[in-house]
């Protein structure tokens, strides 16, 4: 699937829905799924869901939507329109253990269609009750016994509310844009693309050839996360190494923008003393 044009002009990660119309046109697949992104790893871009959910309705295709952690950008006034069209969707994934900071497994599914859920699902064995008049998640999902996964999402949605959530994406997003400006004008660092939701991407500035700059920016970031200061996770970007730092914790502030500014220049500074550069 050809992505869309970047804020640099590249390839970027959002689907090209005039690609999609084409491919959707010539499959003669009996069943096609469309699965779409509500704020990609990497570049956190956003698909066009009204227009995906069209052409899924045109073509007779499920349309999913991964929702991650992009989702909740809806429930900010500011971030809202990167969602539009995502109510849409046949069926939705997104991850609570990010901004609503949950346990790991507290993920959510979401469909319109909860008879198939339980069509594809339900077992019927004879050991299983099946006279209760309640719906019965067990026959919605593949695990017949399950943990109280809903209990510490609402917990979190009966502590912060709307207002709480909001509050929450809209201080990591703005923390986002500080780091990001810092970057832009960092001797140190450059900025790969705008920060334009809660990740930060970047690299390590170097010169060279790009097996040369990627060597440096690999040993770079073992050096940032080895100050127990500061954990930024891998990624690449049009084939160049780079670092991704997400801010999704409700505990974020501006102190610890400082404290990952210092570790990240004395990481730098490392690579330098071990003449590696």
């Amino acid at each position: 699937m050809r992505g869309l044009p970047d804020a640099n002009g590249q390839e970027g990660e959002a689907m090209d829905i005039e690609d999609l119309e084409l491919q959707l046109k010539a499959s003669s697949a009996p069943i096609k799924i469309v699965i779409s992104s509500a704020g990609t790893v990497t570049t956190t871009a956003f698909d066009d869901f009204q227009a995906i959910a069209r052409l899924c309705q045109i073509h007779h295709a499920w349309h999913h939507l991964d929702g991650a952690f992009g989702l909740f950008a809806r429930c900010s006034s500011r971030y809202r329109h990167l969602t539009q069209g995502a109510e849409l969707a046949d069926s939705i994934t997104v991850d609570c253990h990010k901004w609503l900071n949950v346990p790991y497994d507290c993920g959510v599914a979401l469909t319109r269609h909860r008879d198939l859920l339980e069509e594809t699902f339900a077992v019927g064995a004879a050991y299983l009750n099946t006279e209760d008049t309640l719906p019965s998640l067990m026959n919605r999902g593949i695990e017949n016994s399950q943990r109280f996964r809903g209990l510490p999402i609402w917990f979190s949605l009966m502590a912060y509310g709307s207002e709480g959530v909001q509050a929450m994406v809209e201080s990591c997003c703005g923390l986002a844009r500080q780091l990001a400006d810092w970057i832009a004008i960092s001797a140190h660092y450059h900025l790969l693309l705008p920060a334009h939701l809660n990740v930060v991407l970047f690299a390590g500035q170097f010169t060279g050839d790009q097996v040369t700059v990627n060597r440096l920016n690999q040993a770079l970031l073992s050096r940032i996360n080895q100050t127990g200061k500061v954990f930024l996770s891998p990624g690449y970007y049009q084939g160049q190494f780079c670092f991704r730092a997400a801010l999704s914790n409700w505990r974020t502030g501006e102190e610890d923008l400082a404290i990952a500014q210092t570790a990240l220049e004395a990481a730098y500074q490392g690579i330098i003393s071990d003449n590696l550069l």
